[in-house]
């Protein structure tokens, strides 16, 4: 529907899959072995299941692992019932046709001498046997040697295919211990959760199932293990086949030697693990990269982490992205960097320091848990400055891996159940319009070291969730109001010009680009993160600030001669810029708190005489400060004022008694949840002290008259 474009590399072995007449699928492969692409499942023909796929219809069936493998056994051994799994390409279609026409049926596992090719036995092995299959395993181990490289070698390789014949030794699971007869290659119980629930991991759809031990069914056990549970379980007690209740007690035991607990969960995106290396979780595969290479992660637990894989969640192609990324050179990172910028760059900012920061935080988003401090990003302008539509870009950049939001109809448990353990680059658009911004703000103060968050669940056990996010909010105004805050948020902001009219590239485009930027991303974490750590910090700033600063500036720098000089060059610039348009920016803490105070409304009563020289009382509003400076006499007045927790000392020092303050003159404000003590006791020369407030001697806080009169 969108035209032709090249799918199969130059210098590349094609190889058909047939089915009968027709070519079902096409799979490759580099004879320089640098290129590990492989064209999508999803675009092969719909009855693919394995190359040499005609050879399934045989008695006597011949497993191996590459194309090559095939070819030679079958040119030079005279197997012509051969087939090729490629790896895992289609694992869970070879399971399904494996559990439902392995019975009466030979196969012999010629896999190769490897880690890789003992799993393969493993899994398909077991899978044909107990779905009534006959067994053997081809030893290749004393020949050190692929089928493919063994038969190649052989003087008379029929003959040595019939020496492999005989010497292959027979699978027997029900001789291999009591508890074979409960083995399956479709699926396994991974060990028991800390709510109780049974972990499993499905090898015929490759993810993972969970289930309380009173939901787990026949019907629940055969959405996890397929063709071959139906084939060899059944509810009631039948010959040749294992009755659901006695396999359901030996799960359930199982489970319970390997306890699992409260894992933390790796879902979709990239995820740092304990050891620096970072692990890509796209759709159903997981990657571990080490700035070196890329190695495929098949088991879904590490480390003691569960990997959660959904294959409808893929978001890039990650064979390609690996390609580019052994690839990258500083040429083409430099390319990625410039093009990506001049994406951005169609949108009008306050600075041109601005559209950089922007980029590098986008490029710095994709492994976000790989910092260790990750700042926010408020993206704010008048309406019509084009903000959403920006939003809109760098969503359709990050394709998939984006979870963008409305504001208006997003609650802080929606954030926070959606995230959950992904590491999804997020969005927050509109968050102006949010009746729940104050709540998500403050969820997102320990996303900064990434922080863990506790909540309690009916079994009275603990459930932990992680903030471990870059997310980018977009609003008309910041809306921060803590100083502490500013230091967490880097600040965009876009300006109107009617005359610049920003466009999103074509989805063929943007395809390009995110691959460019994961890829890039990917190249430059390690050596960013060794930039930041190098960074010898500024005099003058807030270190934490420096901090944000340096994390998209080093993956702009990282790609330069001289990264180190280049960082600290734009982080600077950036400082430079940022320190002129500051003015009036916001107060400290304790100077915001104090001049609230002042400006709070209390109600009081005051005299007032008419046109007849008649007196009377009326009640009116007069701010804390009012009254202090203009009523300093009226001892009404002041009396009024120590029942909201402020007396007037003699030596014109103001006393606080913060609690009183916190509850009836600053309640339904930012500052109700707050320690004032803490926070009025970092006012110049203020101290502790006791005073009188209504009568009462109580422990406060003293601010001098110079403090308050400044403020």
């Amino acid at each position: 529907g969108r035209g032709y474009a090249t799918s199969i590399p130059p210098h590349h072995f094609v190889y058909p899959h047939f089915i009968g007449g027709r070519i079902a699928h096409f799979t490759l492969k580099d004879p320089k072995k640098e290129d590990k692409w492989q064209l999508k499942r999803a675009h092969s023909d719909p009855d693919w299941i394995i190359y040499g796929q005609d050879a399934l219809a045989s008695s006597e069936i011949w497993m191996v692992e590459g194309e090559d493998d095939r070819i030679t056994l079958m040119e030079y051994g005279g197997i012509q019932t051969a087939v090729a799994i490629i790896g895992n390409t289609n694992t869970p279609r070879i399971l399904d046709w494996i559990g439902q026409n392995a019975r009466g049926k030979t196969f012999y596992m010629a896999f190769d001498p490897d880690d890789a090719g003992k799993k393969y036995t493993a899994k398909f092995g077991a899978a044909a046997y107990n779905s009534g299959g006959t067994v053997y395993i081809v030893d290749l181990a004393s020949h050190d040697g692929d089928i493919d490289d063994v038969l190649r070698a052989a003087g008379d390789p029929a003959a040595m295919v019939e020496t492999l014949k005989t010497n292959a030794q027979s699978l027997n699971l029900s001789e291999q211990g009591e508890d074979s007869e409960y083995t399956f290659g479709s699926f396994e119980v991974l060990g028991e959760m800390f709510d109780g629930r049974l972990a499993f991991w499905s090898s015929a759809h490759r993810r993972t199932y969970f289930y309380e031990i009173k939901e787990l069914t026949l019907d629940q056990l055969c959405q996890i293990g397929g063709w071959e549970v139906r084939e060899r379980v059944s509810r009631t007690q039948q010959e040749g086949m294992l009755q659901f209740k006695s396999l359901k007690t030996y799960l359930i035991c199982k489970a319970g030697d390997h306890y699992l607990g409260n894992l933390k969960v790796l879902g979709q995106g990239v995820h740092l693990l304990r050891d620096g290396r970072l692990l890509i979780v796209n759709g159903d595969e997981a990657k571990i990269w080490d700035g070196k290479t890329f190695v495929p992660q098949e088991y879904p637990i590490l480390d003691r982490q569960y990997i959660s894989g959904e294959s409808d969640l893929r978001w890039i192609d990650m064979n390609r992205v690996a390609k580019k990324t052994l690839s990258m050179t500083r040429e083409t990172a430099q390319e990625i960097v410039d093009k990506l910028i001049g994406v951005i760059s169609r949108w009008q900012f306050a600075h041109s320091m601005e559209q950089i920061m922007l980029t590098g935080w986008v490029i710095a988003q994709v492994v976000q848990t790989a910092w260790e401090w990750r700042p926010q990003l408020w993206l704010s302008g008048a309406s019509g400055s084009g903000k959403t539509m920006l939003t809109q870009l760098i969503e359709a950049i990050g394709g998939n891996l984006v979870c963008r939001f409305e504001g208006n109809i997003l609650t802080e448990p929606g954030l926070r159940q959606t995230l959950q353990n992904h590491a999804y680059c997020t969005i927050i658009d509109e968050f102006e319009q949010s009746a729940h911004r104050d709540r998500i703000i403050e969820r997102l103060r320990s996303a900064g070291r990434g922080g863990k968050g506790a909540i309690g669940s009916s079994k009275q056990e603990a459930v932990f969730s992680h903030i471990r996010h870059m997310i980018l909010i977009a609003s008309i105004e910041t809306g921060l109001i803590r100083a502490a805050e500013q230091y967490r948020y880097l600040l965009i902001q876009t300006a109107k010009d009617n005359r610049i009219k920003p466009t999103i590239p074509s989805p063929n485009e943007l395809e390009v680009i995110q691959e460019d930027m994961v890829a890039y991303a990917l190249w430059s974490v390690f050596e960013a993160k060794k930039l930041i750590r190098n960074f010898d910090g500024l005099p003058g700033y807030d270190n934490r600030w420096v901090h944000s600063l340096l994390v998209p500036f080093s993956m702009i720098a990282v790609f330069d001669d001289d990264p180190d000089d280049t960082l600290r060059q734009l982080v600077e610039d950036y400082l430079e810029y940022w320190s002129a348009s500051q003015e009036g920016g916001i107060m400290e803490d304790e100077a915001s708190l104090l001049q609230d105070i002042l400006l709070a409304s209390v109600r009081v009563a005051e005299t007032v005489e008419d046109a007849n020289g008649d007196t009377k009382t009326l009640y009116v509003d007069r701010t804390v400060g009012q009254i202090i400076e203009f009523d300093e006499v009226d001892e009404e007045k002041h009396r009024t004022l120590q029942t909201y927790g402020i007396r007037v000392t003699e030596e014109d020092e103001l006393f606080f008694y913060p609690e009183v303050i916190a509850k009836k003159l600053l309640g339904r404000t930012r500052w109700q949840d707050l320690n004032l003590r803490d926070i009025l006791l970092r006012c110049e020369n203020a101290k502790r002290g006791r005073g009188y407030i209504a009568g009462t001697r109580v422990r406060g806080v003293i601010i001098p008259p110079h403090t308050w009169v400044q403020t």
